[in-house]
């Protein structure tokens, strides 16, 4: 996946669909009808149904694979033992749905039945890809007899969640102009002159859920990166290079003005507004302002607002923020933290804010418990004389507490805060007799309290973690930051005597921390942190360190259990990869085949994902694109606008999963249908070069990730050409595909360029070519930091290197040999002699027990040869053999 960014899940789509979205009746049946209806175009990924049958003795695991279209797919079916034994309204509701499948050209494919103990559960309707149950994999077909049969059973639980939103309605019934002519009156009647609207959420989330895409709902845009300004005759859209095609084809050019970051004469947001003579008063949303966004408006020459809850004297400004204000301009040009006004205008069709279930990342693969983890944050909390510590974004507190999610789309997180208080400074009544005990840090997590149970919720009492309501946050970082031994006492008598009856506690401790003024000595936060919560820091008069988080810079440091998962899941994902490649070169072998469309291919592949035994949904939208196509670095296939895959086409397809064992991947290869002419050739050779220049690169500690960046251009470089994106991004451990703070690029000021690269860190290696009209290249593999060991000793310096954990064969018909050296050669060979060595015995244990799905369903109504592991075997060997030296 291409770095820097985070591409959308969606593309911009249309069509007329049904109101409501959830039809109710006797037995509580829920139906998305937008996920069924119009012209929306899906994220392409399997999404699951977890059935379960608590009293029959034939329960099963049906993942179901809902391919078509841009929104959810939402089945959820509920119904009591008495109402629905032997009660035709299973198959009345099922038939009912199907008709609607039909009617809009989705369908449906099961892949697999599996027998469940069925003691386990699926206790949320709204459970969806990343709580489906653990171990099952999808292995042969469901036969529709068993699959109707089993539907009379009783306690029958549905439940499906694709990477899109649920169901929900985006525009709210209105058109782009009745958006803005909403803003605009809603921005008068506050008395603001500009209002401003980031992609994010309140945790500086890549992506975020459906209720927090606001710029998507107000402009039109979905691509990761933009932000949109309104006044009271203008609408402006910024976003970078990656998406001026995209922002083009997708804005209304009569309301709103596309602004090309990055190009000669386009001003930054805070300087255009700042310029801005009729703009005298901007409003932002503090929960939704990123720290860093709002200390460019105060560079800009803004006055910080002075927010009601701060007091009548106070003011958010920033500590040593550098800011330079002409004082005769700064107090005619105001920040005021406002409500959000998009959601005013979205009103109720904003989607609601997602909850769906949480589950317990197991120790095995976690390789580290919350108390294990807890100790070494203290330790550098304790070295930077920190002793409160906000985990704001959301990987940061899954990773933490050992826990994973699916409120955000392609993310197994969930919406949540964490707050971690070193009590050894504090004067704390003892929770125990244990000092130890009572010197490790107070722990909390903000979170919707309902979804805290069963195994989670025994795995946070076992890691003394207290649970509070997530919006109780702010209030509970006021009263640590004016009393920490007030607010731990606070936090103790809330777990005895619950939540409700411990806020009479907190507002007593209120009262006395204006007495006993025995606050915290300094606040850590992440930079991606909410003007909020700044505010509330501003508000104590606490100091605040803005710098990346000791949760996060551990979490980049896989330990030994992390990285045996990242590999198992690499080599799960390679069979499917594998399976995949045999099918695309026999279809394109084939003169009889009908051609697939770049939509219906990226069906495919995640369906062949889907297959392997602990696949829990993709780690992006699949970007699948074929000539020209593929010079779109986010290129999207919509499903009636998507290309053919033919059989003589280069062909770009960059995808990656998430595996429970541990794992998520992110894999790029560009292949050619038919025969490659010599300019593809030489540019895809070029690229490889650079890949492997960089991924054979010995370097010594404390080497940062963009010092090894030019290793990649460097060839092409030479002939002239370049490509505008990063070469690396960190990578999570069965987390979010894009984790800082590591990566690869020409930017030196950056996290990136701050942070070095250690032993244990995933990122891949991704550098690539693109002509526009014409083609794309790109290759891309994950890598992990390990010890090198160089044939001398200089100084006793310690040395590291690159291995690889992706096995998917680079295509050999692709390489010019004559451009490459023999040492470059042997890499390649050496590569492609561990992708045989780890993906065929795979294959070939798959092919003894003979029973390997033979095929699966595509795009709704399109049956798919799965190839078999015979075939797939024929085709790694020649794929991975090796090319003979110069």
């Amino acid at each position: 996946m291409i770095p820097l960014s985070f591409p959308r899940l969606r593309q911009a789509g249309g069509g007329n669909f049904l109101r409501p979205q959830y039809r109710r009746c006797r037995g509580h049946v829920r139906v998305s009808t937008k996920a069924l209806w119009g012209g929306f175009h899906a994220a392409h990924a399997p999404a699951f149904f977890p059935g379960t049958l608590t009293s029959t003795v034939n329960p099963f695991h049906a993942p179901l694979t809902c391919l078509p279209h841009r929104t959810a797919s939402c089945l959820s079916f509920q119904g009591s033992s008495a109402a629905s034994t032997g009660c035709p309204f299973w198959l009345g509701a099922l038939s009912a749905v199907f008709s609607l499948l039909t009617l809009s050209g989705r369908g449906v494919s099961f892949v697999s039945r599996r027998a469940l103990d069925s003691s386990r559960h699926c206790s949320s309707p709204s459970a969806c890809l990343h709580s489906t149950l653990h171990g099952l994999p999808p292995s042969q077909f469901l036969s529709s007899g068993n699959f109707l049969q089993s539907l009379q059973k009783p306690s029958l639980r549905f439940c499906s969640s694709s990477m899109a939103r649920d169901g929900q309605s985006s525009d709210a019934g209105l058109s782009p102009g009745e958006k803005l002519s909403q803003m605009r009156t809603l921005m008068k009647d506050r008395n603001l002159d500009a209002f401003v609207v980031y992609s994010g959420d309140a945790h500086g989330s890549e992506i975020p859920a459906p209720s927090d895409e606001r710029r998507q709902f107000l402009t039109g845009f979905d691509g990761s990166s933009g932000v949109a300004v309104v006044t009271a005759d203008e609408a402006l859209l910024w976003t970078d290079g990656r998406y001026f095609v995209q922002a083009e084809q997708q804005l209304d050019a009569s309301l709103w003005t596309l602004m090309k970051q990055n190009t000669p004469g386009t001003p930054k947001v805070p300087e255009w507004l700042f310029n801005n003579s009729k703009v005298k008063r901007v409003g932002i949303d503090g929960h939704c302002t990123p720290i860093s966004e709002y200390r460019q408006l105060l560079h800009a020459g803004f006055s910080p607002p002075s927010a009601p809850c701060l007091g009548a004297s106070s003011s958010l400004s920033l500590k040593n923020d550098g800011a330079s204000r002409p004082s005769d301009i700064a107090e005619s040009k105001e920040l005021i933290l406002s409500e959000n006004l998009v959601d005013l205008v979205w009103g109720a069709a904003r989607p609601p804010a997602p909850c769906a279930e949480i589950h317990v990342h197991p120790l095995s693969y976690a390789g580290a418990t919350t108390r294990e983890k807890a100790a070494q944050v203290l330790q550098q909390m304790a070295a930077a004389r920190c002793d409160v510590l906000l985990l704001s974004a959301l990987d940061d507190v899954a990773w933490f507490l050992n826990l994973r999610g699916a409120d955000v789309p392609c993310s197994p997180v969930f919406l949540s805060y964490c707050l971690i208080v070193n009590t050894a400074s504090a004067s704390c009544p003892p929770e125990s007799g244990n000092p130890a005990q009572d010197a490790s840090p107070l722990i909390v997590l903000y979170t919707n309290e309902a979804r805290i149970k069963g195994a989670v919720a025994e795995e946070l009492a076992k890691s003394r973690v207290y649970v509070r309501p997530y919006a109780s946050v702010c209030n509970d970082l006021r009263h640590v930051l004016q009393n920490k031994p007030s607010f731990v006492d606070f936090i103790r008598n809330a777990g005895q005597k619950g939540n409700a009856e411990a806020d009479v506690v907190n507002r007593q401790s209120d009262d006395r921390s204006k007495k006993e003024k025995t606050g915290a000595e300094m606040l850590w936060l992440d930079p991606t942190a909410n003007v909020s919560i700044f505010a509330t820091a501003n508000e104590c008069d606490t100091r605040v360190t803005l710098t990346v988080t000791p949760a996060a810079k551990q979490k980049a440091v896989k330990n030994p259990a992390e990285l045996e998962g990242m590999k198992e899941a690499h080599v799960q994902d390679g069979v499917a990869l594998a399976k995949f490649l045999t099918w695309l070169e026999e279809r394109s072998e084939d003169p009889q085949a009908e051609s697939f469309t770049e939509w219906e291919v990226a069906q495919v592949v995640d369906g062949l994902r889907a297959l392997s035994p602990s696949f829990r949904g993709i780690s992006f939208s699949t970007i699948a694109s074929a000539n020209a196509n593929a010079a779109i670095v986010h290129y999207r296939p919509i499903r009636e606008h998507s290309a053919p895959v033919t059989s003589s086409c280069l062909f770009l397809l960059d995808s990656g999963a998430h595996y429970a064992v541990g794992g998520t991947t992110d894999v790029t290869r560009t292949v050619h249908t038919g025969t490659p002419s010599e300019s593809q050739k030489r540019y895809f050779t070029l690229v490889l070069k650079g890949f492997i220049g960089l991924s054979r690169q010995v370097f010594p500690q404390g080497t940062r990730g963009p010092q090894l960046d030019v290793l990649a251009r460097q060839h092409l470089w030479a002939s002239g050409l370049d490509y505008r994106h990063g070469t690396g991004h960190g990578v999570g451990s069965y987390l979010n595909v894009h984790e800082g703070p590591i990566g690869i690029s020409p930017r030196l000021i950056c996290q990136a360029g701050e942070t070095d690269l250690a032993e244990g860190n995933v990122l891949s290696v991704e550098p690539g070519f693109y002509q526009q009209g014409s083609l794309g290249i790109r290759i891309e593999n994950l890598v992990y930091v390990t010890k090198a060991t160089p044939s001398e000793n200089f100084e006793n310096m310690r040395f590291l290197r690159f291995d690889q954990l992706t096995v998917v064969p680079i295509q050999k018909k692709l390489i010019l040999p004559s451009l490459l050296t023999n040492e470059e050669i042997q890499w390649l060979n050496d590569y492609h002699q561990k992708v045989w060595t780890l993906v065929a015995p795979r294959l070939q244990e798959e092919a003894k027990q003979n029973n390997a799905v033979t095929s699966i369903t595509v795009g709704g109504n399109r049956l798919m040869s799965v190839p078999s592991p015979d075939h797939t075997l024929s085709w790694l060997e020649k794929a991975t053999a090796p090319l003979p030296l110069h």
